[in-house]
């Protein structure tokens, strides 16, 4: 993208980042054959103004909703493709020869750039750290627990088997709500405006860190301790 005239740190860059993420977690997660992998590709249209992204798989050709049916409010999924049509003009799928199917979506390059001047957010907060060696609040953690638990028991057996690869995957989709809720209460989405408050991005951002709490505590039982020791080591690295 860079290459392209977009930095990392514009938004059509962010905007095309997130939308290769939903579609490649959408290849593994529905279009993995054994034995094969997917093939992501990327094209610009200058004269269109659009970022062609494609996602090739091996599974058969199932056609994508047009319009993605709403998620439930405690579902693990079901909000990619939502966030996709956020960002893209447009998005399909289209059988490959012989088998298998592509996926892709078009991004426009004609975005705010994320360094461009626009509505004030919420003032910086101040970053603050434990300095009297207590753990995390235990409530906390109990609570995490009791969601990884309540998850492992709604999921079905295919879930059950990929809790971990599934559960890392639904950070990069709670993120991606972050980033359209950001878009939103920057007015940066010219079809839509100003659709949410930096308060709706406060939100979110809960959502990401509870996901990822859930997550780590599926892959170790022992997530506290390594998210306390993680926490030490940055705040020993910053020097404070």
């Amino acid at each position: 993208m860079a290459e392209w005239g977009h930095p990392p740190s514009t938004d059509v860059s962010c905007a095309v980042a997130l939308v290769v993420g939903e579609l490649a977690a959408n290849a593994v997660r529905h279009g993995r054959v054994p034995g094969r992998d997917f093939r992501l590709q990327l094209r610009l249209d200058e004269a269109a103004g659009l970022v062609r992204i494609e996602v090739t798989d091996a599974a058969g050709a199932r056609r994508l909703p047009a319009t993605p049916p709403p998620p439930g409010p405690d579902g693990e999924s079901g909000r990619g493709l939502l966030l996709v049509d956020s960002l893209a003009a447009r998005r399909g799928s289209e059988p490959r020869h012989p088998t298998g199917k592509t996926v892709w979506a078009e991004v426009p390059t004609a975005r705010t750039s994320s360094n461009a001047p626009g509505p004030a957010g919420p003032s910086p907060l101040p970053i603050s750290h434990r300095t009297d060696g207590d753990p995390m609040d235990a409530n906390t953690w109990t609570s995490i627990d009791k969601l990884r638990q309540w998850l492992d028991d709604q999921a079905g057996p295919s879930a059950r088997q990929d809790r971990r690869l599934l559960r890392v995957l639904k950070i990069g989709e709670e993120f991606g709500e972050v980033a359209e809720a950001v878009h939103g209460a920057l007015g940066a989405n010219p079809r839509k405006g100003a659709s949410h408050s930096w308060g709706d991005v406060e939100k979110e951002l809960c959502d990401v860190i509870v996901t990822s709490m859930v997550a780590l505590a599926s892959i170790t039982p022992e997530g506290e301790k390594a998210l306390d020791d993680r926490l030490r080591h940055l705040v020993a690295r910053a020097g404070l």
